[in-house]
Parts: structure tokens; sequence; C-alpha cells
């Protein structure tokens, strides 16, 4: 019975990967009770594999460790296949959410610099049509 359910525990947990977020739900079995924790992408600093045993590195299974700046500080996704090919894909996928961010701010300075040549035409037309 323990065996079944420190199976079904580890079944329960998931940690999902979205296009702008990271997030670890922890569940118990029989639905007792649900924690979710989420950071966003682009607050991720490290990302670290460990694969602790020679059994683990036998059937390519191990820990991934995620450091974030975000208040939720530390998240482990533990006992995951390929964790290797899981942290490369974080990777790519915080490499993404950055660059996504990165043109998000660029087009807003292209708004804000349009809107700062229209205030100036309107405050220069202003004043020549004062002088004259």
């Amino acid at each position: 019975a323990v065996i079944a359910w420190r199976t079904a525990d580890w079944h329960n947990d998931t940690y999902e990967v979205t296009r702008n977020e990271l997030a670890d739900v922890e569940r118990l079995p029989l639905f007792f009770d649900e924690k979710r924790r989420t950071a966003r992408l682009v607050s991720i600093d490290n990302i670290f594999t460990d694969i602790p045993t020679p059994l683990h590195y036998l059937f390519n299974f191990g820990n991934i460790r995620i450091e974030t700046a975000a208040t939720q500080g530390e998240f482990t996704f533990d006992s995951v296949a390929d964790p290797a090919g899981v942290a490369a894909e974080i990777r790519r996928r915080i490499d993404a959410a950055r660059r996504r961010e990165e043109q998000e701010s660029a087009r807003q300075h292209a708004r804000e610099l349009t809107d700062w040549f229209e205030l100036y035409d309107r405050l220069r037309n202003t004043e020549v049509g004062i002088k004259d």
C-alpha cells in the first residue's frame, strides 16, 4: 500500500512549462491536496541537472533544480526522464520568452517615440503661430 501510494503521489506531480511560465504542481493521491507554484520564464536564473546514481544514469532519469529571482525561490523537478533534454527545452523556452519580451519593449519604445515626436511637432507649431 505504501509503494502504491508513493507511486501514485509521484505520478500525480506534474511539471509544466508553457510559453511564458513554469509551474510545479504537487497533488496527493485521491484529490486530498494540491499545491501549485509558478514563475515567469524570464525570472529564471539557473538550471541544474542532477543524476544521482549510476542506475539513474542507466535509465536516463534525474532531477532538475531551477533557481529563480521570483519570490517562489527554487523549483525542483524530481525523477524526470531525460533531464538534460528537459533542461535544454526549458532553456530554449526561456530564450524565446526573453526575445518576445525584448521585442515588445522595442515596440513600446517605438510607440513612445512617435508620441514624443507628435508632441514636439505640436509645441513647435504652437510657437511658430505665436511669433507670427
